[in-house]
């Protein structure tokens, strides 16, 4: 099996280039606006969600698309079904990759606020054994948690859907007073898949967002999908209901980082991931940081944290941070609990050394701490369910230095450098309780040192 795997993979491969490739002029190949690699899991929560480490559960993604409108995708993912539910448990893999061409039927102009797109596709999903229950044990084993043992659906037969297609996209776009160069947008987006025998679906979205250029960019949408399962495969069936109803979105790139995540509020599952873009103007020239965003390490409790931090003044900033991680409690029932921390406060940047290389700051922000238990659910129609949910409020003291912050490493008009930071956070734990079901929840202290290792990110508005 995994011999034919490989031929199929191959010819896929062939397929793609083909359909990427064969209409478009050489020269326009070697300036695509988007070249992404992006690595997604379920982890990725931003505390919204929770990490059950189950459904759609991890996968990897390629996307490339020309100013003169063609565009390509190819995505691999790893599905399972190991919850507590109405279906067998099971895996199954998926692969799928597609083509297509946006037309530009109405574009933004100096006298026209608006742009309209339709963008149809062609391609091909394959499902069953692709390999990728080893790559994700293997990954299991690296870190340490027990690894995934399940059957796959149908002894892993491979389904071959040919897929198509369309999106549509109405954009209006209009430029932002308090900013030079950057426009406030508001997109509606519907798209209609199709592969035969294997799933259909429909979803619509309304969306608003901010963008400077095509490699400074945020969108956040709410919208409604509908998916419907065409193979009758369980561990299919069961992530199609998961994905179903009304869904929340969150796309950003920030020069070469890119961020994406879907969340749907019914199963409370979510799916999403960073990676990187090497596509668009990287002749641009860095001229000012009056965005920063930071991506760092926060320890102990959260581990991966975002910082968005908005100029107001020669020195000061107003900023807004997310940080999240999960901890497996019990591993033979699957009960996690989702830890997150939201903050707002206001950043100083003591820039009076006149320093090339680094700037000393202090930051102190307010916000609440979310605590999110979920196991498995007593009721036969639902997959997990929410055993404990609360909200206390948090707040953070923290001082450190930046480097390289005026351009020193610069790329596509945005300036990267180094954050190191320590300080001590405030949690307010009254109320909170300290074992749930018979599971012992993670241990908080209402005071706890913390230190923070990111990398800035800086570019003009």
């Amino acid at each position: 099996m995994a011999a034919a795997v490989r031929l199929w993979l191959g010819r896929l491969f062939c397929l793609v280039l083909f359909l990427l490739y064969a209409p478009t002029p050489l020269e326009a190949l070697s300036n695509p606006n988007n070249l992404s690699f992006i690595v997604k899991n379920d982890s990725t929560t931003l505390g919204l969600s929770e990490n059950p480490d189950d459904l759609r559960s991890y996968g990897t993604s390629i996307s490339f698309s020309y100013y003169n409108g063609w565009f390509g995708d190819a995505q691999i993912t790893g599905l399972t079904n190991r919850s507590v539910g109405p279906s067998a448990e099971g895996r199954y893999d998926e692969l799928d990759v597609s083509a297509g061409y946006a037309f530009r039927v109405m574009e933004c102009s100096p006298n026209n606020a608006f742009s309209f797109s339709i963008e149809p596709s062609l391609g091909l999903m394959v499902s069953g054994y692709l390999g990728l229950e080893s790559v994700q044990n293997l990954w299991h084993n690296v870190i340490t948690v027990p690894t995934v043992e399940l059957q796959y659906d149908a002894g892993g037969t491979l389904i071959f859907a040919p897929r198509f297609s369309l999106t549509g996209s109405l954009l209006y776009s209009e430029r932002a007073p308090w900013f030079d160069s950057t426009d406030i947008l508001f997109r509606l987006r519907s798209t209609v898949m199709f592969a035969s025998g294997y799933e259909w679906f429909a979803n619509g979205t309304m969306e608003i967002g901010q963008q400077t250029t095509e490699m400074k960019y945020l969108f956040i949408g709410a919208g409604y999908a509908y998916r419907e399962n065409l193979d009758g495969r369980p561990t299919h069936l069961v992530v199609s209901d998961s994905e179903q109803g009304v869904m929340a979105s969150f796309d950003a790139r920030f020069g070469l980082l890119m961020m994406t995540y879907q969340w749907y509020l019914n199963s409370s599952h979510g799916f999403g991931g960073l990676g990187v873009d090497i596509g668009g103007n990287s002749t641009e020239r860095w001229t000012a940081s009056d965005l920063v965003m930071t991506l760092s390490l926060r320890m102990p409790y959260e581990k991966l944290m975002t910082n968005v931090r908005y100029k107001v003044g020669p020195a000061l900033s107003v900023f807004a941070s997310n940080s999240y991680t999960m901890k497996l409690l019990s591993p033979e029932q699957q009960v996690r609990e989702n830890l997150s921390t939201w903050l707002v406060g206001f950043d100083y940047e003591f820039d009076n050394l006149h320093s090339r290389l680094l700037v000393p700051f202090v930051a102190l922000g307010a916000g609440f701490r979310r605590f999110l238990l979920a196991g498995p659910n007593d009721n036969p129609d639902d997959v997990r369910a929410v055993l404990y949910d609360q909200l206390r409020f948090s707040s953070e003291f923290s001082a450190g230095v930046r480097f390289l912050q005026r351009g020193e490493v610069q790329w596509g008009g945005i300036s990267y450098g180094v954050e190191l930071a320590a300080g001590v956070a405030y949690l307010d734990t009254r109320g909170l309780v300290e074992v749930v079901e018979g599971v012992e929840l993670v241990k908080m202290r209402s005071w706890q040192l913390m230190v923070r290792v990111g990398v800035t990110m800086g570019g003009s508005l």
